[in-house]
């Protein structure tokens, strides 16, 4: 009989925390085309890191504060430390943690390029203040749980654990014999600070991963839920 193990799902929170948002809208919380201050008091507009010379990284003397429609299209002006070679020159991985990119700068004007990034991990810290929850509790109640998704989760533990899979066989590329040993543990640490976009979300079944799809759509004969109008 066939494990199932928990897998990562890694940016594929972005489209959760991207239905999150509008459902915000939709109720009049949040509006798509105010800056993302409104939201978070205690941002700051961020100046671009133009790039890193021989004395440290040189800051345009203009800050920017991008809007809520820019987070959510990658029009913010934020980047990935990963990918931009400039904050990568200034990133600190030895003492890396979850909000680290609360203190980057951006890397663009705000809506003049398009840049794979950080803006969703913002847009999910504006979704746990206005909704007064962390997005694990927000995502089970408005988005996963009316999808039937109920093995989607921040927090792995016992009930996310490999376990025999119902199915005898077949074809399913991620349930192998050999078990991943990075399933057995929680994703994340037990910490004061609320889960958000940037730490990966755990799925208890393999298939569950394919329900993703499920987030655009409206109606189906699968999905009795309708998550947007």
């Amino acid at each position: 009989m066939k494990r199932v193990l928990p897998i990562s799902l890694a940016s594929m929170t972005k489209p959760v925390t991207t239905v999150a948002m509008p459902q915000l809208v939709e109720q009049g919380l949040v509006e798509l085309d105010e800056p993302m201050s409104d939201y978070l008091a205690d941002f700051e507009a961020k100046p671009i890191l133009l790039r890193v010379g021989a004395d440290g990284p040189v800051l345009s003397e203009q800050t920017y504060t991008p809007t809520i429609r820019q987070l959510l299209s990658h029009s913010s002006g934020f980047g990935y430390s990963i990918w931009d070679e400039r904050l990568f020159a200034i990133s600190d991985f030895a003492n890396f943690t979850p909000t680290y990119f609360l203190d980057e700068p951006l890397i663009a004007v705000p809506d003049s390029e398009w840049n794979y990034s950080t803006s969703t991990d913002w847009a999910g810290l504006i979704v746990e203040r206005v909704s007064g929850q962390t997005l694990e509790a927000y995502f089970a109640e408005h988005v996963t749980r009316p999808l039937a998704m109920d093995d989607t989760s921040y927090m792995a533990g016992d009930r996310l654990r490999p376990r025999p899979s119902p199915r005898a066989s077949g074809s399913d590329s991620c349930c192998r014999d050999r078990p991943d040993p990075r399933a057995t543990g929680p994703v994340l640490p037990c910490s004061p600070q609320p889960a958000s976009e940037r730490v990966a979300i755990r799925l208890g079944r393999n298939r569950a991963r394919n329900l993703i799809a499920r987030l655009f759509i409206s109606s189906s004969a699968c999905v009795r839920s309708r998550l947007l109008t």
